[in-house]
C-alpha cells in the first residue's frame, strides 16, 4: 500500500482543503504578547501625567534641603532630609526661626540629559539624523527600491 501511495502524486503533500491555521488567525503566543502589550500601554496611559511629571523633575534636576541638629551636649545628628514644605519655604525666604543649633545645607542632583532629550523629542519630534554612505571610490552608493523593481520596472 505504501508503494502505491508513493506513485500517486496527490499524496506527496502540499496544500489541503481545511488544513492549517485559518486566514487572519494569530498564533497563541502572538495573541499573548499583544494582550501583555495592551495591558502595559493602558497602565502607562493611566499614569501618563504622573510619569511626565517625574520625567520633568529628572530633566530639571532635583534639589534637597537637609538639616543637622546640634543638641545641648554638642552632639550633631545625622543629616535629616527636610520634607516639610512650610519649613523649606521659610528657609528659602530667610524667615525660618529654627533652633539656633540647626544647620541647613542644600544639595542637588544634576539634570538628566536623556530625560531632557526625551521630553524635547516628545514635544517637538525627534531631530532628523543624516547618514552619509559612500562606496570604495568615494562616490555615493546608489540604492535600488526593490519594491518598485519586482515587476522589472
Amino acid at each position: 500500500m505504501a508503494d502505491e501511495n508513493s506513485k500517486n502524486e496527490s499524496s506527496w503533500g502540499g496544500a489541503r482543503p481545511g488544513a492549517g491555521r485559518p486566514v487572519g488567525k494569530q498564533n497563541a503566543a502572538t495573541m499573548e504578547r499583544a494582550a501583555i502589550k495592551q495591558a502595559f500601554e493602558e497602565r502607562v496611559a493611566a499614569n501618563a501625567d504622573r510619569l511626565f511629571n517625574y520625567q520633568m523633575t529628572l530633566a530639571q534636576g532635583v534639589t534637597y534641603l537637609f538639616r543637622i541638629h546640634t543638641d545641648s551636649k554638642g552632639n550633631k545628628s545625622k543629616p535629616e532630609l527636610v520634607d516639610s514644605q512650610a519649613e523649606i519655604t521659610s528657609y528659602l525666604n530667610g524667615e525660618y526661626d529654627g533652633e539656633q543649633d540647626d544647620y541647613y545645607f542644600i544639595t542637588t542632583e544634576r539634570p538628566d540629559n536623556k530625560a531632557i532629550d526625551s521630553m524635547l523629542d516628545r514635544a517637538f519630534g525627534k531631530a532628523p539624523q543624516k547618514l552619509e554612505h559612500s562606496g570604495p571610490d568615494g562616490e555615493p552608493i546608489a540604492f535600488v527600491d526593490m519594491a518598485k523593481n519586482v515587476d522589472g520596472d
